[in-house]
Parts: structure tokens; C-alpha cells; sequence
């Protein structure tokens, strides 16, 4: 096939998507006009007794909001349908094109025009050069085949600009032309120009925890975006956005993120800084008439300097002095552990937490009280046990 001949069937088949994309928008666009009628009307005859009305009601809002935001992918893809393509040959059958892209377009409800990146059989175009390789089927079996090509397209709005094969041009070289031309990427580029390392922990299984360390701007918090989004596009059975919880530094960060998740086809991810994550911590512990969140640099120096550290360390030690009493602890007459011996712990011990200090000594002073209520260390006629016990207990 001439170069021509190629350039005219990636033009047909973007056009294609298109035609197929506009018409889906069109018709979830007349769904959703429907449906909001739909919901009026329900609403002018819902009464709270009758559950009919509410479950039809209930029904409907939820086809809605799916149909709204199956709407906005195809509104996004409209402006670039996709990004990338793989030819894929499994022994035994005939060669299949895949075009990757930020979200899957159907024709129909049966076949795909555009696989969304997140698919199992997208990690090829991340994962894989030419040749030998493996990939997941959609039911979890493993597949060997040859990877034929390997494109990356280039497209303004929905016109093909030019378009790359990997054993013409590497994945970091076209990230090196994306940046060049947006210094801010979109984020479409980027989910081009995933690199393999990055792609791995972008699919690891959610059931481990996973620690990303690298310098500022090395794509952390890409990365992160990316892997919830392929988390919550696979395994939707156990994962919901509401149990994610983004932690930044500051509202800038997170006001950042906000504006890319609904890129990632992501909704409904709680946000919060770390002052707000520890008042979550601390939950119904939580008393505004006792706490108070400081800023960094109020009385205490610049957050990370020497004198932030020394006055943050004065304070949990003030805390811990206040929570922790250092008073012999007695049952009757005996001292079943004295102050010294407290002070002795919290010394010897100063990586646990207070609450885990505290733990740690109540369960020294109730062993010792079984042991002097029983008799196994001191021995008490039946009137003195009893005396003692009632003192103990009230």
C-alpha cells in the first residue's frame, strides 16, 4: 500500500468516527430531552406513598445522568476520537486493527469504533514494540499474538494532521513535540505518551498498596489521576468514586486536579487538604473549642525549617505530658504501677503514638489487677478480696 492510499483510509475511517459520533451526540441529546420531560412529569405526580412512582422516578434520574455523561464523552470525542492504533495478529485468525482513544465510541451496541485506553487490550499500544505479544481477552484469559503496528496520530479538532509508526518515532519524542507546542499538554497527549514504567503502575491490581517517589514534575500526580480512572473503568463491581480520597498539599493543587478528572472520565472523587484530612481523622474526637488548625509560619517559623520541627516536637511532647498522667496508678494500698515507671515507658517508647502508649500501659495495669484480684502475687483472706473489689469498683 502507498503512503496515499494509507493517508486516504485513515481519512475515511476518521471520518467515519465522526459521522457515527455526531450521531450518537444527536440522539442522546433527543434521550436526554425526553427524559427530563419525563422527570417533570413524575414529579408533578409523586406523592410520597406511593413507591411506584418513586422507583420509576428513581430509575429514570439514573438512566438520565448515565445518558448525560455518555453525552459528554462523545461531545469530548468529537474534538479527537482517538490517538492511537494497534494491528494485532493471534495465531489462527485474521489480523484486527484496534483505535485507541480518551473514551470507547460505538456504532450501534455491538461495535466499537474506539477502544477507550483503559481497556485491557489498550495496554498492547503502552506496553509492547513490534512483535511477540500478550494481552488480556475481556474474559481474563491470556492471549499470545504479533503486534503488527504500532500508530500514533496527530489531529486538530477533527482533522488528521499526520500520523506516526513506533518504529519511526519513539513515545518520548513524541511527548517532546507535544510539550513543545503546549507547554501545558493536554491531557490527551499525555494518555498518548504514557510511558511503560508509568503504565505499569497505572494497571497494577487496586488490592496492594503502591508507593510512587520522584522529583517535582516527573508526573506523580499524573500518573495517580490515571490510576483511578482505570481502577473505576475495571472494576466497577468494587470500586466506586466515593471511596477515593485525593489528599493535596494545597487548594491550588487540588483545584488543578478537580479540572482533570472529568477529562479521565472520573466523577464524584473527594478532594481535601491535609488539615482537612486530619480533622477527619479525628472525627467526633473533633472539638473547635479545644483544636485549632495553624498555619504554617504563624508563631512557628516556615513549614520544613529547624524552628517549624523544634516547635512542632515541643508540642507533642506538651500533648503527651497532658494526656498521659504520670501518677502512681493504686488498687487499695498497692501501687500497681507507679510514676516512675510510666515515665520509664513513654521514654523508652517514643516512636509509638500516645493513644498506642496509653493502650500499652492500661494493659499493664489490668494484668496486674487480675493478678492482685485473683491472689496469684498476693495473697488476701475472702473478707479483704471482697473489700478491695468493692473499693475498686464502687
Amino acid at each position: 500500500m502507498t503512503d496515499q492510499e494509507d493517508r486516504r483510509k485513515e481519512e475515511a475511517y476518521l471520518n467515519t468516527c465522526i459521522q457515527v459520533i455526531r450521531r450518537n451526540i444527536e440522539s442522546y441529546e433527543k434521550e436526554i430531552r425526553m427524559m427530563d420531560a419525563e422527570i417533570e412529569d413524575m414529579y408533578d405526580r409523586y406523592r410520597h406513598d406511593d413507591p411506584e412512582i418513586f422507583t420509576e422516578l428513581s430509575n429514570t434520574i439514573t438512566m438520565n445522568n448515565n445518558m448525560k455523561t455518555a453525552l459528554h464523552k462523545n461531545r469530548k470525542a468529537l474534538k479527537k476520537p482517538y490517538f492511537g492504533r494497534i494491528d494485532v495478529k493471534e495465531q489462527g485468525r485474521e489480523p484486527e486493527t484496534f483505535y485507541i482513544g480518551k473514551g470507547g465510541v460505538m456504532d450501534g451496541p455491538t461495535t466499537i469504533l474506539v477502544v477507550d485506553w483503559r481497556a485491557p487490550i489498550a495496554n498492547v499500544y503502552y506496553e509492547n514494540g513490534l512483535g511477540e505479544c500478550v494481552f488480556q481477552a475481556p474474559d481474563h484469559t491470556v492471549c499470545r499474538a504479533e503486534l503488527r503496528r504500532k500508530r500514533t496520530y496527530e489531529m486538530e479538532g477533527d482533522r488528521l494532521i499526520d500520523y506516526y509508526d513506533s518504529e519511526v518515532v519513539a513515545n518520548d519524542e513524541l511527548l517532546t513535540k507535544y510539550l513543545a507546542k503546549n507547554k501545558e499538554a493536554v491531557l490527551g497527549e499525555i494518555i498518548a505518551t504514557i510511558q511503560k514504567e508509568q503504565n505499569e503502575i497505572i494497571r497494577k491490581s487496586p488490592y496492594r498498596n503502591i508507593i510512587v517517589q520522584g522529583v517535582a514534575g516527573s508526573g506523580k500526580t499524573t500518573v495517580a489521576m490515571h490510576r483511578i480512572s482505570y481502577i473505576l473503568y475495571n472494576y466497577t463491581e468494587d470500586f466506586k468514586p466515593d471511596d477515593f480520597y485525593i489528599v493535596g498539599s494545597n487548594r491550588i493543587l487540588l483545584n488543578y486536579i478537580t479540572g482533570v478528572l472529568p477529562d479521565l472520565d472520573v466523577y464524584g472523587i473527594r478532594q481535601m487538604t491535609m488539615e482537612e484530612l486530619f480533622v477527619r481523622l479525628l472525627y467526633e474526637d473533633w472539638n473547635e473549642k479545644k483544636y485549632r488548625i495553624i498555619p504554617c509560619g504563624e508563631n512557628g517559623g516556615n513549614k520544613g525549617t529547624g524552628k517549624w520541627f523544634a516547635k512542632l516536637e515541643n508540642y507533642c511532647k506538651r500533648l503527651e505530658k497532658d494526656t498521659i498522667p504520670a501518677e502512681d496508678i493504686r488498687f487499695g494500698d498497692k501501687v500497681l504501677y507507679s510514676s516512675e515507671q510510666i515515665r520509664e515507658y513513654i521514654a523508652n517508647h517514643p516512636s509509638i503514638s500516645i493513644q498506642g502508649k496509653i493502650d500499652a500501659l492500661n494493659l499493664r495495669v489490668l494484668t496486674r489487677l487480675k493478678n492482685e484480684i485473683t491472689g496469684r502475687d498476693l495473697s488476701y483472706d475472702r473478707e479483704e478480696r471482697k473489700r478491695l473489689i468493692k473499693e475498686y469498683t464502687g
